[in-house]
């Protein structure tokens, strides 16, 4: 944030006292740029808002009572899928089950899909309709994990009618928290449809866009716009700490397994190579200090600079070695402060990970050792202000920083990360008007290439 009460601009940039277009004046309140949400699954927020959000459910039997509600009130709805249930906040902690699911119905789908996006519980008759060729569906229990739970939005396609209509809204409620870009993981279909917004002149978000791996065949189809880029390749190498799938070498669960890791030493060097032929930056997933050596070493085969930027998604579970060695090769560290409301004694990360669970999201070591660090929320929630709060009271101290270190992550950092530090992330002249302004009460403006496109109503 700056102390600085106005600002200049001049045909969508920030320009000096002298010719300006506009000035807008802000007595008593922080400027700082735009807010950059560099890990966010957006259309997956946008369809939510027409799904039974779970996040806010005490108990298991509360769930159930408020699944049973919602396909009683959307009897024509022909698939049930219920989002971010989270057991760790519950008193019983026990995952949902496909018994009771069926008890609830025994004709129609339904999916819950826990919090972390890694690992869903289905009842019989969705069971039915999940293709042979997904490997992580245990017809028995109904649990699925990973590729399956990922891909749920093309396995049951939500309907075309309407799409856009959500995604407006979504990206409404992005704006209200001071945010005007995000890094987003999207298939072909979603792509398209912010670049169709865009020409109807209806997107003002930035969207740096990273295509799953699955998708790598039809990116050549895909071109940039001014306000939609093409980034990438998003790779996932192993699960989540939620799901017990993030793959651990020197750290433990306290259930027995390991995890699973999800691709190996030689596919990442190829996919390496291919980013690095075509121009691609790579968005790598990596939560486990199992699957983050796996990509250190793969990367023995990038150029030390790391000309195309090439991240690590998350890097939650890093010893000091890895942290240090993923500096020397100058990779990015895309991370979620958000994280972090899961690091305090008795949470989620000391039931799952026991007594060496503190070493979970060290940001404020990374920091220090001069690491390139970026933020994001991956939607767990999105608010950058939310974000800054669990950093900079974080339990443990090398997890906690500064305010304005969080701020620079949240702007430079997500500027940096997408090749975009001359145009956003920074208040000096020549650069893009996209701000926010913050008082005492939180967002009170969002202005996007010097226009204002929310303020809060007083």
């Amino acid at each position: 944030m700056l102390k600085i009460n106005d600002i200049y601009i001049e045909n969508r940039l920030i320009a000096s006292p002298s010719k300006p277009d506009r000035e807008f004046l802000f007595p008593g309140k922080d400027i700082c740029p735009g807010f950059c949400d560099s890990h966010t699954h957006f259309i997956q927020f946008a369809l939510k808002k027409n799904r039974l959000n779970l996040s806010k459910i005490e108990s298991k039997k509360e769930l159930y009572e408020r699944l049973s509600e919602w396909i009683r009130v959307k009897e024509r709805e022909e698939v049930t899928i219920a989002e971010d249930w989270d057991e760790s906040n519950w008193e019983d902690e026990e995952f949902p089950t496909k018994k009771e699911l069926n008890k609830i119905s025994s004709k129609k789908p339904i999916i819950l899909r826990r919090v972390c996006g890694h690992i869903a519980i289905a009842n019989d008759p969705g069971l039915s309709r999940i293709p042979p060729t997904y490997t992580i569906v245990n017809h028995r229990t109904g649990i699925l994990k990973e590729e399956v739970v990922l891909k749920i939005n093309e396995i049951f396609p939500p309907s075309k009618e309407g799409m856009q209509e959500v995604t407006l809204l979504a990206q409404s409620e992005i704006i209200k928290l001071g945010i005007t870009s995000i890094h987003d993981i999207v298939i072909p279909e979603h792509f398209n449809l912010y670049q169709a917004l865009e020409d109807k002149g209806k997107l003002k978000l930035s969207i740096y866009g990273f295509i799953t791996e699955n998708y790598i065949d039809k990116m050549k189809n895909l071109k940039s716009s001014y306000r939609v880029k093409l980034a990438g390749i998003k790779i996932f190498t192993d699960g989540s700490i939620g799901a017990r799938t993030a793959a651990l070498k020197d750290f433990h669960y306290t259930q027995k397994g390991n995890g699973l890791l999800l691709k190996n030493k030689e596919e990442l060097e190829e996919l390496i190579q291919f980013a690095n032929n075509k121009g691609y930056q790579l968005a790598i997933h990596a939560i486990g200090d199992l699957a983050i050596q796996m990509i250190l070493d793969a990367m023995d085969k990038n150029p030390i600079d790391n000309p195309g930027r090439h991240r690590i998604e998350h890097f939650e579970l890093a010893t000091d070695e890895q942290i240090r060695e993923a500096i020397e090769k100058n990779i990015i560290l895309s991370m979620q402060p958000n994280f972090l409301k899961w690091s305090k004694p008795g949470g989620l990360y000391e039931k799952a990970l026991g007594k060496n669970y503190k070493d979970n999201n060290r940001i404020c070591f990374i920091m220090r050792e001069g690491g390139m660090v970026t933020f994001g929320s991956d939607g767990m929630p999105y608010g950058p202000l939310f974000g800054i709060k669990q950093v900079t009271e974080a339990p443990f101290t090398p997890q906690r920083i500064e305010k304005m270190d969080a701020i620079r992550a949240y702007t430079q950092g997500g500027a940096y990360a997408s090749f975009k530090e001359g145009e956003v992330g920074s208040i000096e002249e020549g650069m893009r008007a996209d701000l926010v302004i913050i008082d005492k009460q939180g967002i009170y403006m969002t202005i996007i290439d010097g226009r204002i496109i929310y303020q809060r109503e007083s």
